[in-house]
């Protein structure tokens, strides 16, 4: 992957019709259309259909294939960038997400990250508050992680196929005062307690291992134990 003799190849620009089915964008409007969008993107349209999200939409994994040319070696991942095909419909699809300009959350979303049996966590990038103009490259690097020597390792060891090109997630960006991550099972132990762990501001530093957070363990409507990062336990 990445080595010499790849090639890549942009698609001719395009006018887009307002009123023509976008061919790389895809949103929960029509859920035919997320099947080869990851359970990350999956997960956001059924959660839509109950509670309000931010806007978002994403790049199918095709947007990927009509900016990057396919060989029998790879892809030229060094010189990977979005096609101009592509890049007619992100701009169409940005302008209607953030017509403020608003910033955007940018992840990925493959087919077999978040599943059942793999969850991939921070296996592929994602990139956070990511300004308007700088949307095209925050996707490059999501594809280019999909084919990364760390990732590779990881589908190797856990016996699994050839990588493959994610979808993109665009996201409007929250500003959060307080952020975590939740976890419907104790991640270590298994126990059927709900855990979560929060830091101020964004979530990206303690998903990243820079900052621990306070956690808290939930059973029902009940907070059972908080753990601070100084080591203190209060219970409830």
């Amino acid at each position: 992957v990445g080595a010499r003799g790849f090639r890549v190849v942009r698609a001719k620009g395009r006018a887009v019709n307002p009123a023509s089915k976008p061919r790389f964008i895809v949103s929960s409007v029509d859920p035919t259309q997320l099947e080869d969008c990851g359970g990350k993107v999956r997960a956001l349209a059924a959660l839509e259909s109950i509670a309000a999200i931010p806007a978002w939409f994403a790049l199918t994994p095709e947007a990927f294939t009509a900016s990057a040319l396919e060989t029998e070696t790879g892809f030229d991942l060094e010189h990977l960038t979005v096609s101009d095909a592509v890049n007619a419909e992100l701009e169409a699809a940005l302008t209607k997400l953030s017509p403020d300009g608003w910033a955007v959350a940018v992840r990925s979303s493959a087919s077999d990250e978040d599943g059942a049996q793999h969850s991939f966590a921070g296996q592929l990038e994602s990139k956070l508050n990511v300004a308007l103009v700088n949307v095209r490259d925050a996707i490059v690097m999501v594809w280019r992680s999909a084919f990364s020597a760390r990732l590779l390792e990881y589908r190797r060891t856990l016996g699994l196929g050839a990588a493959s090109p994610p979808a993109v997630l665009v996201q409007r960006m929250v500003r959060a005062d307080i952020a975590g991550v939740a976890f419907s099972a104790d991640p270590v132990t298994g126990e059927a307690v709900t855990v979560i762990a929060a830091i101020t501001g964004l979530g990206e530093s303690l998903v990243s291992g820079e900052r621990d957070g306070d956690t808290y363990r939930v059973a029902g409507e009940h907070v059972t134990a908080v753990a601070t990062p100084e080591g203190d336990v209060l219970s409830h």
